[in-house]
């Protein structure tokens, strides 16, 4: 009862529209002269991020051009820069006015970036995803192509401490070269920077959750090591079915057989992985078009569309069975919910 028709390939309505509930803040450098250019970015990173030393070179300070925009997601923030190559530095003075302790994971889109700290240098290039310690002094040096993009996650250290074993790395690590977790963790940042505007609040907090228990979960093992414990292993793979669905849930090809081969694992372990936390994998792919189904209801942007559309489009290809599904979940029908979140 399944119909994925009508969405694109990352299991979004193709017309899905800027969420209005996100608090976004966006600075451009082509919004003041361009004299000012760089001067206007270097507050907006400051704004965005914490008290930082932006550096431009010396031949493209009168050229640069930059842009930031800054959104909360989950207990942290996302930061999206596109800008002109330049270096930015942190140093003692400015972590020691800083009551603020985080990690960023920055996923690289465009450009590379060479991350110097604690005496290490990392270099992130296009489709990496690094973490390094904002409470020790760092270079990020972008000097090595015309223009960078990142999009910049903040994680609070308690956050990441509350699910870690082990100590706090001290040093930049690239956390997409993880040889179990890599993959999946890039494709977590992926689509969180692309989507975190356009899907609901509580569905960004669900899937920066997920993002903080993949990195914490990376920085306990060993990195070089081929393989997790038993135990750490299944979590991943849990971790890895639950990203999978929560980011494919619209396709009407949903099915275990499809996850399983998309996870590399067999179906039938994909269902001890689920069995063992109390749900089914059909169970949770039910619980997220439903969430996807009430979370259109609510959106006054989607307000056009029938509640025949919405359930197609959140998969439903028989609205008798979505209207008794919902009712079940909900405790009304999709109508009453849709009247109730707009009076």
């Amino acid at each position: 009862m399944i119909d994925g028709e009508g969405t694109d390939d990352r299991g979004l309505p193709p017309d899905a529209p800027i969420n209005p509930k996100i608090d976004k803040q966006f600075w451009c450098s082509s919004d003041v002269e361009s004299f000012r250019g760089f001067e206007y970015y270097r507050d907006g990173i400051c704004r965005s991020f914490m008290d930082l030393i932006p550096e431009p070179e010396a031949h493209n300070e009168w050229s640069f051009h930059g842009s930031v925009e800054t959104m909360p997601i989950g207990v942290g923030r996302l930061n999206r820069v596109v800008a002109t190559s330049h270096l930015v530095r942190r140093t003692k003075a400015e972590i020691a006015n800083s009551n603020e302790e985080c990690f960023y994971l920055n996923y690289k889109t465009r450009g590379e970036c060479q991350i110097h700290q604690s005496d290490h240098v990392s270099t992130l290039k296009s489709g990496d995803v690094g973490i390094f310690d904002s409470a020790i002094p760092f270079d990020l040096e972008h000097r090595r192509c015309p223009e960078l993009a990142v999009s910049s996650f903040m994680l609070p250290r308690q956050s990441i401490e509350d699910r870690m074993r082990g100590d706090l790395p001290r040093r930049p690590m690239i956390l997409s070269r993880h040889p179990k977790l890599g993959a999946l963790i890039r494709e977590t940042a992926s689509t969180l920077a692309q989507e975190a505007d356009r899907i609901s609040v509580a569905e960004g907090a669900r899937m920066y959750d997920m993002l903080l228990d993949l990195v914490a979960m990376a920085l306990s093992s060993n990195e070089e090591a081929d393989s997790l414990p038993r135990t750490n292993r299944a979590h991943a793979l849990l971790l890895a079915a639950k990203s999978y669905v929560d980011q494919n849930h619209f396709r009407g090809d949903m099915n275990p057989d499809v996850a399983a081969k998309a996870l590399g694992i067999s179906v039938r372990y994909l269902h001890k992985v689920f069995a063992e936390n109390d749900a089914s994998f059909a169970e949770y792919v039910l619980g997220r078009r439903l969430e996807a189904a009430a979370s259109t209801l609510a959106t006054s942007a989607f307000l056009h569309l029938s509640i025949s559309e919405v359930s197609r489009r959140c998969a439903f290809s028989d609205p008798a069975y979505f209207h008794r599904v919902f009712k079940n979940c909900f405790g009304c029908t999709p109508g009453d919910w849709r009247s109730n979140q707009h009076r």
